[in-house]
C-alpha cells in the first residue's frame, strides 16, 4: 500500500500518483498510455500540477485502483483541482495580480435619473437588510423600456459602500431568441475572479460551486440584468449572507423565491416633464408646456421613449416640441419616431415579440386592433375564436411578459386588461403585416352585439331595437350570457367603454351595420348613471350609421331613442321633432313594431304633459297591437299606463284591473323587472286609496329589488312614492330621509321628470313643517325645467304649493284629499 503522506496538502496527490505508479512498475510512458494521456501531463502532475476530474478517474483506472485507495486517490486529486482555483497555486504570479483586483463590472450611471424615489429606497433597504443565513436577492420587473436597467445600475451604484470587494455585472439577453447560458455567464464571473481559462470547469455545476466558493467570504453585489427566468439564475446565485443580488426581468420571476420584488410602471405626468426638461433643457420645456405634455402623453410615460423623443430633439436645437408632437401624433410613423443612434422603442419590443408564441402573438395582433379603453376576457376569446381557457392562459403569458396590465375588476367581477399605447401601436404594425385589423373589429363588435342581445333578453326582454340588433349579432355561449345577465346593468355599466370605443371605430371603418347593432344592442346603457351625454353621443352616430347602410328600420330605431332621451332631459319639442320622423319611417314601410315602439315613447310624454286623451289612444292602439308582433313588455307596459293616467285623475279604484292584467301580461316572462315596474303602481294606487300598510310593504320591495339589480331610476320611484306615503301620514323626518335618497338616485341618472317630481315633493314636505319660504325657493328652483317639459300636472302641483305657501299656516296644512282635488281642478 501507498502510504497517504501529506494526504492534506497540495503535494498530496503528486505522492499518490507518483507511488502507485512505481508500485505498479510504469514508467511515465506506460501509464499515460494506459491512461490515454500525454506522458508529459504525467510528469507535470507528479510534479504538483492540478488535474482535471476525468483526468483523475482515467488515471485510476490505469492504476487499477479499488476500494479506499481508489476513493482516496479521487479525492486527492479532486482537493487539488478546487485548490488551484482558489489562489492555492502562489506560484503563478499573473493569477495573484489578476486576484488582487477587486470587480467592479457595473456600467456607469446616468447623471439625469428622475423620480422613482420610493423604489430605489426599496431596493436600497433590500439590497443591505439580510434575512437569516441566505443571500438578498431584488427582482425588478417591468415592461419593455420602462427603464429596468437605468433604476437597477442607479441602485447598485447607491449601494458601492457596502460592496467594495466585488461588483459583477451581466446581461443575461433574457428577450434575445438565444439567451445567455448560465455557465457562459459563471465563466465571464469566474475570470474576473481570477480563475484562469486553463482550468476553468466545464461542468455547470462545478462552476456554479467555485463560483460560491470564490464569493463565501466576499461581500459581492451582482446585478443580473434583462433576465428571462428563474432557470437562468438560480446557478448564478451566491451563497452567502454577505452577498446580494439585483435581478431586472420582463417578468416577475416568483419562482426565484426573491425576498422583494419591485415593479416599474411608466412614468407619471410630471416625472415624464422632468426627464423632458433634464434632456432637452428646463427651459425649453417651460416655455412650450402644452407641447411637452403632449409629448410626454404620445411617449405614454415610458421612459425609453421620453428618452429617445428628448435625444432627438436635443441632436436638433432649430426644432421645437410642437413640432416633435405633431411627429407623434401620427399613430402609423410613431414608432418610426421613437428611434434615435441605438436606441429605438420598436426594436425593444421586437426583442420580446420573437420569444412569444403565436398563440400569443395573434392575441396581441388583434387586441391591438381594438379601440376600446380596457379589455375583458370574453372579449378577447372572442377575438381570436378559441377556448376561453386557453385564451386566459394566453393573457396570463402576455401579463407575464408585460405587453398588457391586470387594470383591475370591474362592478361585474370581471379582470379589466389594459394596453400601453406604443405596444397597441406596434401590435397594429404586426398585424398590418399579418392580417387585417378590420377582422378583429369586425368579430369583436358582432360578439359584443350578440352577448349583449343576450344578456338584455335574459335580463329584460328583447325591446323592438335589441330584436334589430340580435339580426347582426353571433352566437354566443349561453354560460357566459348566463353570467352577464344576472349582472345586468353592472355588467353594461362595466362594458360602456367597450361599446363606445366599438360604435366610433366601426363607423370609421365602414361597418355600418355593426355600428348601429351595438348602439341599439346596448341602448340600455341610458341606464347607467351619468351617461346621458354618452348615450346620445353614441346614438348619434349610429343613426348616421344606419343611414349610410340604408337600413331605414334601423334609422326609426335610433331616431327613436333620440327622442326618447330628448324626452328624459326635457327637450319636448326636440322630442316631438324625433318622434315625428321615427313614426313616419315605420309608417312608410308598414313596420307595425317599430310604431309601438315609437308611439309608446309617445304616450308616455303625452301622459306626462297631462294630454291624456291622445296618451290613452295611443295606449290602447298599443294594447291591440303588440300581441299580435310578439311583445309582451309594449302590452305590459301599455296596460300600466293606462292605469297610470287613472292614477293621475285620481281614480286609483279604476287604475287597479289595469295594473293586473299588467302584472298578468309581465308575468309570462320570468324575469323580475317587468313585474317589478308593475307593483311600483300597485304602491301607488293603494297609498291613493289610504291603504298605506300595503303601499308601504309594497314599496319597500320593489324598492330593495330593483336596488338589487343596479336600476337606480327605478329605485328613485320607489323611494319617492315612499317619501309621498310617509307625508300622507305625518312622518315628515321619514318623508324627508326618503325624497333625499330618490334625489341623489335621480341625479345619477339625469331624468328630470322624475327629478322634478322629488323635488315638489320635498317642498311639499318642507311646507308642512312651516318653513314656506324653504318651500317657494325649492318650487321656484324647479318651475323653469317643468315649464320647458310642458308638464302641466306638475305645473299644478307646483302652483298649488305656491299658493299654499303664501297663505296662513292652517290653510297650509290641508289635508292630502283636498289637496288632490285642488290639484286636479287646476289642471281642469
Amino acid at each position: 500500500m501507498v502510504a497517504d503522506e501529506g494526504s492534506s496538502g497540495p503535494g498530496a496527490f503528486a505522492v499518490l500518483l507518483r507511488g502507485h505508479r512505481l508500485r505498479r512498475r510504469f514508467t511515465q510512458e506506460e501509464l499515460a498510455e494506459r491512461a490515454g494521456i500525454s506522458s508529459r501531463s504525467v510528469g507535470e502532475m507528479e510534479r504538483g500540477r492540478s488535474p482535471r476530474a476525468r483526468t483523475v478517474e482515467l488515471l485510476a483506472a490505469a492504476l487499477e485502483l479499488a476500494g479506499d485507495e481508489r476513493e482516496r486517490f479521487i479525492e486527492s486529486g479532486r482537493v487539488l483541482f478546487w485548490a488551484s482555483r482558489i489562489g492555492g497555486d502562489r506560484s503563478d504570479r499573473n493569477r495573484t495580480e489578476k486576484q488582487a483586483v477587486a470587480p467592479a463590472q457595473l456600467p456607469a450611471d446616468v447623471a439625469d435619473f428622475t423620480g422613482r424615489e420610493q423604489q430605489v429606497a426599496v431596493a436600497v433597504r433590500a439590497l443591505g437588510e439580510g434575512v437569516g443565513g441566505a443571500p438578498k436577492v431584488c427582482v425588478v420587473a417591468g415592461a419593455p423600456g420602462v427603464g429596468k436597467t437605468v433604476f437597477a445600475v442607479h441602485v447598485a451604484h447607491r449601494m458601492l459602500p457596502r460592496f467594495a470587494d466585488c461588483q459583477l455585472f451581466a446581461t443575461l439577453r433574457g428577450a434575445d431568441v438565444m439567451p445567455a447560458r448560465p455557465s457562459e455567464v459563471l465563466a465571464g464571473f469566474l475570470r474576473a475572479l481570477g480563475v484562469d481559462h486553463r482550468v476553468m470547469p466545464d461542468d455547470l455545476d462545478e462552476r456554479a460551486a467555485l463560483f460560491r466558493t470564490l464569493l463565501s467570504r466576499r461581500r459581492a453585489l451582482i446585478v443580473l440584468d434583462n433576465v428571462l427566468n428563474e432557470e437562468q439564475v438560480r446557478h448564478l446565485l451566491p451563497g452567502s449572507a454577505g452577498c446580494a443580488v439585483l435581478v431586472t426581468s420582463r417578468r416577475r420571476l416568483a419562482g426565484l423565491g426573491a425576498q422583494t420584488l419591485i415593479g416599474l410602471d411608466p412614468f407619471s405626468e410630471p416625472e415624464s416633464v422632468e426627464l423632458l426638461g433634464r434632456i432637452v433643457g428646463a427651459d425649453q420645456v417651460a416655455e412650450e408646456t402644452a407641447s411637452a405634455r403632449e409629448v410626454v402623453r404620445l411617449c405614454g410615460g415610458l421612459p425609453l421613449a421620453l428618452r429617445i423623443a428628448g435625444a432627438r430633439l436635443a441632436s436638433r436645437p432649430h426644432h421645437r416640441l410642437r413640432e416633435l408632437a405633431a411627429h407623434l401624433a401620427d399613430e402609423h410613423r410613431r414608432l418610426d419616431v421613437l428611434s434615435y443612434s441605438d436606441l429605438a422603442v420598436r426594436a425593444s419590443f421586437d426583442l420580446s415579440h420573437q420569444v412569444l408564441g403565436e398563440p400569443e402573438r395573434r392575441l396581441l395582433r388583434r387586441l391591438a386592433a381594438l379601440d376600446v379603453p380596457d379589455i375583458p376576457l370574453w372579449l378577447a376569446a372572442a377575438v381570436v375564436g378559441g377556448d376561453r381557457a386557453e385564451v386566459e392562459e394566453s393573457m396570463e403569458r402576455l401579463i407575464e411578459s408585460h405587453w398588457v396590465q391586470v387594470i383591475g375588476r370591474d362592478r361585474a367581477g370581471q379582470i379589466r386588461y389594459g394596453m400601453h399605447d406604443l405596444v397597441r401601436a406596434y401590435g397594429r404594425e404586426r398585424s398590418a403585416d399579418n392580417e387585417p385589423g378590420v377582422d378583429a373589429v369586425r368579430t369583436a363588435a358582432r360578439h359584443l352585439i350578440g352577448l349583449a342581445t343576450a344578456a338584455r333578453e335574459a335580463d329584460r326582454g328583447l325591446e323592438y331595437q335589441v330584436r334589430l340588433a340580435g339580426e347582426i349579432g353571433s352566437d354566443v355561449d349561453p354560460e357566459v350570457v348566463a353570467v352577464h345577465a344576472r349582472q345586468g346593468i353592472g355588467w353594461l355599466e362595466a362594458e360602456s367603454g367597450t361599446i363606445s370605443g366599438l360604435v366610433g371605430q366601426t363607423l370609421t371603418l365602414g361597418l355600418f351595420d355593426e355600428c348601429w347593432a351595438i348602439a341599439l344592442a346596448g341602448s340600455w346603457i341610458s341606464a347607467i348613471p351619468s351617461s346621458t351625454a354618452e348615450y346620445g353621443s353614441l346614438l348619434s352616430t349610429a343613426r348616421q350609421a344606419a343611414e349610410r347602410s340604408g337600413d331605414r328600420r334601423a334609422e326609426g330605431a335610433c331616431t327613436s331613442l333620440l327622442g326618447d332621451l330628448q324626452m328624459f332631459r326635457g327637450q319636448v319639442r326636440e322630442a316631438d321633432a324625433l318622434f315625428d320622423t321615427a313614426e313616419r319611417i315605420f309608417t312608410d314601410m308598414g313596420e307595425s313594431h317599430g310604431l309601438v315602439e315609437v308611439r309608446k315613447s309617445r304616450a308616455m310624454l303625452d301622459r306626462r304633459r297631462g294630454r291624456y286623451d291622445e296618451a290613452t289612444r295611443r295606449y290602447l292602439w298599443i294594447r291591440q297591437v303588440a300581441p299580435r308582433v310578439g311583445d309582451d313588455l309594449a302590452e305590459s307596459m301599455a296596460l300600466r299606463g293606462l292605469a297610470q293616467i287613472h292614477l293621475a285623475e285620481g281614480r286609483p279604484a279604476e287604475a287597479l284591473p289595469f295594473l293586473e292584467a299588467a302584472l298578468t301580461v309581465a308575468s309570462r316572462s320570468q324575469m323580475s323587472w317587468r313585474r317589478l315596474t308593475v307593483l311600483l303602481y300597485f304602491g301607488e294606487a293603494y297609498r291613493l286609496l289610504g291603504r298605506f300598510e300595503e303601499a308601504g310593504t309594497t314599496f319597500s320591495s320593489v324598492a330593495a329589488a330593483l336596488s338589487g339589480i343596479g336600476d337606480r331610476a327605478g329605485e328613485a320611484h320607489a323611494r319617492l312614492g315612499l317619501g309621498q306615503l310617509a307625508i300622507d301620514s305625518g312622518g315628515y323626518e321619514e318623508a324627508d330621509a326618503q325624497l333625499t335618497l330618490a334625489a341623489e338616485l335621480a341625479a345619477t341618472n339625469q331624468e328630470r321628470h322624475v327629478h322634478s317630481q322629488i323635488q315638489l315633493a320635498i317642498a311639499e314636505v318642507r311646507l308642512r313643517t312651516e318653513q314656506p319660504a324653504e318651500a317657494m325657493r325649492i318650487v321656484e328652483g324647479t318651475m323653469p325645467t317643468i315649464t320647458m317639459m310642458g308638464a302641466a300636472p306638475l305645473l299644478a302641483q307646483a302652483e298649488d304649493i305656491l299658493r299654499r305657501a303664501g297663505e296662513p299656516a292652517p290653510s297650509r296644512l290641508a289635508d292630502p284629499a283636498s289637496q288632490r282635488r285642488s290639484a286636479q281642478q287646476t289642471r281642469k
